[in-house]
């Protein structure tokens, strides 16, 4: 969701070719006079936005004289453009035979390498680009995406930094410097910098976009919502804002209202992975599984390494009650992506429902070290502690501590509950009632408020979990 804008490159190119002229070529004096009408009716053609017919007049002027530098830097330019990276690159290797020390042409040759998913090419390009000119903002700009899709984003809010040392006024590098602290989880920073942006470029959609994610983020839905909305207004066709708003949707429990909102991002982009990956999820929450497995391998179709979409691929068979399904997902998944939290935490959980409490340990565990202050392994293992009849796993001291920890980073109801266990299996019965009636308190649920209060019954009888499940 960031900047990488050909026609800001196409204009610099109009602007060096005013600022060095025409050009002497090695042709005859009639032909130059053609290939300087030529060259004149593409720059028009491209000042008035008309890129099919600068096209046309760039390719007659190659015809005259193939080694044409201007010509070459102009086609080039309009391939990017135009996204005819293919067509592009041909050009600019060309002209890296004529100008070898040319900042620009490996700038937008690292543009092609990197729109192509060539990026240590890219990457290669936009340093030498640098080497040549480190005094041009864009060049730090772009090499900063490449960095970006490396997952390295201190070295994204650097080249950030330069960029903006430049050119203070460049929008794209205060976006693009917001994505990278969001990324970082630095939402002031980013909301900062995404402020700055529109307040230099108030009619860019992206930045909308990513700064209605960072208020999401910091649990400002109103502003997130009017921030997408605007994106909108904006470009009508802004998908990822409509992907937005369903998963907001999404997480507020209004499923419909989100797959409505993923069904348009979906029209306006079908290959967009997040907008099946949103929809999918709420027609998981309304239990319709089938509809929901459709868009979990629409997902993968269009993103095949995607850990997430893995993750609900297992969770549609666990929850459809196809659990070996589910844990073969899992597993195979782990193989790929090893220290991912939601895997190791799912398989975790499963094999734990399934009876399998040596082998849910590992993954719990390896859940916990990989996102400590997630509560949900902490919960999960206290609760094999405290209610497991195999004596080598009932550690009722341990499962205290991982209790506690539990109710610290979240003190809902079932995590109380597995606190009040845990003090049972210590002995400590009043404290277990005290965390018990609590747990009661917060209940919303009838069915398992009654559950509850049985347990409640039992530890007033100075009955530990297991002790009660024995009757």
């Amino acid at each position: 969701m960031l900047f990488m804008n050909s026609k800001i490159i196409l204009t610099a190119m109009v602007l060096l070719f005013l600022a060095g002229g025409l050009g002497a070529t090695d042709v005859d004096k009639v032909t130059q006079e053609k290939v300087n009408l030529l060259l004149a009716d593409g720059y028009v053609q491209c000042q008035e936005q008309k890129y099919d017919k600068a096209l046309e007049s760039f390719n007659k002027l190659l015809k005259l004289d193939p080694d044409n530098k201007h010509g070459l830097e102009y086609r080039a330019g309009v391939y990017l453009y135009k996204e005819m990276y293919q067509e592009a690159l041909e050009d600019l290797n060309n002209l890296l035979k004529i100008k070898t020390t040319d900042a620009y042409i490996y700038n937008n040759r690292g543009m092609c390498y990197y729109f192509i998913g060539q990026h240590k090419k890219a990457l290669s390009d936009y340093n030498k680009a640098v080497e040549l000119d480190d005094k041009n903002a864009i060049f730090y700009i772009n090499r900063g995406l490449v960095y970006l899709d490396k997952d390295q984003f201190d070295k994204v809010i650097a080249d950030c930094d330069k960029a903006i040392a430049l050119d203070g006024k460049n929008a794209h590098a205060y976006n693009n410097r917001g994505w990278g602290y969001y990324q970082t989880n630095k939402l002031e920073k980013a909301l900062a910098d995404y402020d700055k942006a529109i307040e230099l470029d108030d009619d860019n959609d992206m930045t909308y976009n990513n700064r209605g994610l960072a208020y999401y983020m910091k649990k400002d839905n109103k502003k997130a919502v009017a921030d997408y909305n605007k994106a909108i207004e904006i470009n009508e066709d802004q998908f990822y804002a409509y992907s937005n708003l369903s998963l907001m949707k999404l997480h507020e429990g209004l499923y419909d209202d989100a797959i409505k909102d993923a069904n348009t991002a979906i029209q306006i982009n079908p290959e967009y992975a997040n907008a099946y990956h949103n929809r999918g999820w709420s027609y998981i929450y309304k239990e319709q599984y089938d509809k929901a497995l459709v868009d979990c391998k629409k997902a993968l179709e269009f993103e095949p390494e995607n850990a997430r979409f893995y993750y609900m691929l297992g969770c549609i068979y666990d929850r459809s009650g196809k659990t070996e399904k589910a844990l073969e997902v899992y597993s195979k998944a782990l193989k790929q992506k090893p220290t991912d939290w939601n895997l190791c935490y799912a398989k975790g959980n499963l094999l734990s429902r399934m009876n399998k409490y040596p082998k849910a340990i590992k993954f719990l565990k390896k859940a916990i070290k990989l996102k400590p202050k997630s509560f949900e392994p902490y919960n999960e293992l206290a609760w094999i502690y405290t209610t497991s009849e195999d004596k080598k796993l009932y550690k009722p001291t341990e499962a205290l501590i991982l209790a506690k920890k539990s109710v610290a980073l979240n003190k809902q109801e079932m995590n109380l509950d597995t606190l009040a266990v845990a003090w049972a299996a210590n002995g400590n019965f009043d404290q277990a009632i005290i965390c018990q009636k609590e747990t009661i308190r917060i209940c919303t649920d009838d069915k398992r408020k009654k559950e509850y209060l049985q347990r409640l019954a039992g530890f007033e009888d100075k009955k530990d979990y297991r002790q009660q499940q024995k009757k």
